[in-house]
């Protein structure tokens, strides 16, 4: 009598092989030390999402109030409910040096949007070494902190990240249309 005898598709120590090896991959993506490290090395572009929160909170509040941009003295008190939460206030190499905020509101910028005549050169949000609550700058200072480069988000919501050299042709003077106060015509 013939007995048809059938080989295991995995052999006891290959099993064990995929086991330690399929173990390995997860024990690299959930490993929480993994996870810090590597919210470390995703600074900048945890910095850019950051910053864009409030660039995106600038825009609605225009939207929300007639084309007007925040006020700048409290500009982060009125944009932080409008934002994802309070964690985004804070560049990350700041925090990681125990301080907090690192993002200034350009103070030159006339009272409504419509005024301006090119908003995808004017500065609206910055990073700053003013590290308070509602910084606002009148003078362009590279802060350099995401490998030689500053975070510069503009009116229009784009962002670039000049480094020392291009940073000198960065105005905070907006160009302004109609900036000329309104005369009131005698009844």
């Amino acid at each position: 009598m013939n007995v048809l005898r059938v080989k295991p598709v995995l052999r006891p120590w290959w099993a064990l092989a995929l086991l330690g090896l399929t173990a390995s991959i997860l024990g690299f993506f959930f490993n929480p030390a993994k996870g810090e490290r590597y919210q470390f090395e995703m600074g900048p572009w945890r910095c850019e999402s950051n910053a864009h929160e409030f660039v995106s909170a600038a825009l609605i509040y225009q939207s929300d109030n007639d084309d007007a941009f925040p006020p700048s003295a409290t500009w982060l008190d009125v944009l932080r409910p409008l934002t994802k939460g309070n964690d985004v206030e804070t560049c990350p190499k700041v925090l990681e040096t125990g301080g907090r905020y690192g993002y200034a509101m350009n103070r030159r910028l006339p009272p409504r949007f419509a005024q301006l005549e090119a908003p995808p050169e004017t500065p609206l949000i910055l990073e700053t070494d003013l590290l308070v609550p509602n910084a606002v700058v009148t003078r362009a200072v590279p802060v350099e902190r995401h490998h030689g480069q500053t975070l510069v988000f503009f009116c229009d919501g784009h962002h670039t990240s000049p480094n020392r050299a291009n940073f000198k042709m960065l105005h905070l003077d907006p160009r302004i249309t109609n900036a000329k106060p309104i005369k009131k015509v005698p009844q």
